[in-house]
């Protein structure tokens, strides 16, 4: 049985998140995150395939501080643009889902 990587998530076809590393890397192109990419990217990993509100973002990512609809949008955008528009699904109003293999 081969072994996995815990800190290493296949997220689509091409698209490697290496959380050790604050990372993602496609085919040889290696993305860095930033503070809150990574702790958005990490909740979504945890919770792939399901729903994660909006609420639980804001409390994850800003959990000192209440943020706008905007801030929260630009995040969901930049974090996509990284791992890939497919990957990331927005439910109007509610969350977004991380689809993966």
């Amino acid at each position: 049985m081969k072994k996995t990587n815990p800190q290493m998530i296949q997220l689509s076809c091409n698209c490697i998140y290496q959380s050790d590393k604050s990372e993602i890397k496609k085919v040889s192109e290696h993305i860095a995150l930033s503070t809150k990419e990574k702790l958005l990217l990490d909740l979504l990993v945890e919770k792939k395939n399901e729903l994660v509100t909006f609420e639980s973002i804001e409390k994850e990512v800003w959990p000192d501080k209440k943020v706008s609809a905007t801030t929260r949008r630009t995040l969901i955008h930049r974090l996509r643009e990284k791992v890939g528009a497919q990957s990331i699904k927005t439910v109007k109003d509610f969350g977004c889902i991380l689809e993966t293999l």
